[in-house]
């Protein structure tokens, strides 16, 4: 009874602080619906600002290649090609940078009247460049400008310059897919080789078709279509279609089309076979169709 009585006046002791102590620290407290503060909200928006920043950071890009290729032929059918090129990207946050180069030259042997066949002469020859600038508005699209140049010596051109400005989509964007869309305009101004031109002239006027100038510029609607689909680590493919339609002269357009197939062997060597497609509705040189293939060892340093 006595050791009752103890433990009884122990409780009676302790109770009250341990009560205290539960409400200090809000054990037993219940709270109200509303604490009148935005803390909530203010962690909802922390929230959403950190997915924006994590989406940002997976969409950074650093791709930086080389490649070159070429063919040798002897015997039967001689022929000679060789093809250097580059390209770039570089992505950070909202702002989207990118290059390429290419160089293609190749050489048959000129065919004689009697059938056999000569020296060595030069089919191809042709250099090109383009950079661009993207600004993402929202993480899948946004608004560009690009230029690029072009000199080819059998299609006339001293220089080729294009100025292209415009909107693009990402449909999706991911490491191991990228599919997008581009509307906009094109400039495009021709510097033509003097020589070539006098030459197509004299044919013409004997035709009676109208003469060329050795400096044209022309304004046009610009759509493209890109893909790029990496199958596995070994094994990626891209592709890309370029439609000019003339809104100075309506009666003129180019399709250009870009296929390709990478297979990689190491993590810095590759080997790309390409596939490209030019074709002008009026050319200046006599083929409306110019098709390329080539097959390019592709070293990544990045």
């Amino acid at each position: 009874m006595k050791l009752a009585a103890k433990i009884f006046v122990v409780l009676a002791i302790q109770l009250p602080a341990v009560t205290a102590f539960a409400q200090a620290k809000g054990i037993s407290e219940q709270k109200p619906v509303s604490t009148g503060t935005t803390d909530v909200a203010k962690e909802g928006f922390a929230k959403v600002e950190e997915d924006k920043e994590k989406d940002k950071k997976e969409k950074d890009a650093t791709e930086l290649q080389i490649a070159a290729g070429g063919l040798f032929s002897t015997g039967n059918a001689k022929a000679i090609s060789v093809t250097a090129s580059s390209k770039g990207r570089l992505r950070r946050g909202d702002h989207q940078g990118a290059f390429a180069i290419a160089g293609n030259s190749a050489a048959t042997p000129e065919k004689k009247e009697d059938g056999t066949t000569g020296p060595m002469k030069e089919t191809v020859r042709n250099i090109q460049g383009l950079a661009r600038y993207d600004y993402f508005l929202t993480p899948e699209f946004s608004i560009f400008f690009q230029a690029s140049v072009r000199h080819d010596k059998f299609q006339f051109l001293d220089l080729r310059l294009n100025l292209d400005p415009g909107v693009a989509y990402q449909f999706v964007n991911k490491k191991e897919r990228r599919v997008w869309g581009e509307l906009g305009g094109d400039v495009q101004v021709d510097w033509r080789n003097p020589p070539a031109i006098r030459d197509q002239n004299v044919e013409k006027a004997a035709k009676g078709e109208e003469l060329l100038e050795t400096r044209e510029t022309r304004v046009n609607a610009r759509a493209f279509f890109g893909y790029e689909e990496k199958a596995s680590k070994e094994v990626g493919f891209n592709s890309g279609v370029e439609y000019l339609q003339g809104l100075t002269d309506p009666s003129w357009f180019r399709l250009n089309v870009d296929l390709g197939v990478k297979s990689q062997f190491s993590d810095k060597f590759s080997f790309a076979t390409t596939f490209t497609l030019r074709y002008e509705s009026e050319p200046v040189a006599k083929e409306k169709l110019d098709v390329i293939g080539a097959v390019n060892l592709v070293y990544s340093l990045y």
